[in-house]
């Protein structure tokens, strides 16, 4: 009940992914790499990223235990100060933009590495669990932001996208730019 966003998001990923023609994926906040196995499955190279080392061990670990050769890559650093030396079909940032202050420079960088689709989860300010995970979120003097469906609407004017789709999903938006 409570984590049904979480699997509307991921099976609304895995259906704009399976597109024959997305054939790399940037998996921004990469955690423990559950996504990037799916994304494999789809035949699609991964790269993902995130700012915790053991997140970035045990995604390696979990995808090297399933597959014999993965095209992915995991890199230990942060998104905003990493230097790619190539362009991806998309990016997928799930669970993310929660911690993330200044959301325009993670939306601008997105914009020159992935011209294609971008992929993000946003977090609902105005959810009636919205003030349970402030309030936790607080005692453990762990910053965390929130977005309304018009400061959302903001982020992505400033940023200037043109063509994007907001899904409600109950807890948290989800969000699909086209970047092409």
């Amino acid at each position: 009940l409570f984590r049904q966003a979480m699997y509307k998001r991921f099976q609304e990923t895995l259906s704009i992914l399976s597109d024959v023609k997305i054939k790399s994926v940037l998996d921004v906040g990469s955690g423990s790499g559950r996504y990037a196995v799916e994304f494999l499955n789809l035949n699609k190279s991964v790269t993902g990223i995130d700012l915790a080392e053991n997140m970035i061990i045990l995604s390696k670990k979990i995808v090297e235990s399933k597959f014999t050769k993965p095209e992915a890559t995991f890199i230990h650093g942060d998104y905003i100060q990493h230097v790619f030396d190539q362009k991806f079909d998309s990016a997928v940032l799930m669970g993310f933009f929660d911690y993330i202050e200044d959301a325009t420079v993670v939306l601008n960088k997105l914009k020159k590495d992935v011209p294609g689709i971008i992929m993000a989860s946003i977090p609902k300010e105005n959810h009636f669990l919205s003030f349970q995970r402030k309030t936790r979120y607080k005692k453990r003097n762990c910053p965390l932001y929130l977005y309304t469906y018009d400061q959302l609407i903001a982020l992505l004017d400033i940023c200037d996208f043109k063509k994007y789709d907001i899904i409600d999903n109950g807890r948290e938006y989800f969000l699909k730019i086209d970047n092409r």
